[in-house]
């Protein structure tokens, strides 16, 4: 009898053992990130700027398209006269 109250004082120990170390780790994880606020809380600021560039666009010149009012020549063909209508010129004649 007395080996199985060792036993059951043994495994007691060990969950009692665990658990402080389990208590010890918690707390020193929680120290260790209020430190770790309080450290990047009290750095100072950037020292570098934030610059936006805009960029300025300077309009070019458009190159504009000028048609000839009798742009192709004179071949003979048809050609809108003044009023809308369209009038045929032959060469030679009778």
């Amino acid at each position: 009898m007395t080996d199985e109250r060792d036993l059951t004082s043994a495994l007691a120990g060990r969950e009692r053992a665990r658990s402080r170390m389990r208590m010890a780790t918690v707390g020193l994880g929680a120290a260790a990130l209020v430190t770790a606020g309080v450290v990047a809380y009290h750095l100072p600021a950037p020292v570098h700027k934030t610059v936006t560039i805009t960029p300025t666009v300077t309009p070019t010149a458009q190159p504009t398209l000028t048609i000839p009012a009798n742009y192709g020549g004179d071949d003979g063909g048809s050609s809108v006269a003044a009023g809308g209508s369209t009038a045929h010129s032959t060469s030679g004649g009778s």
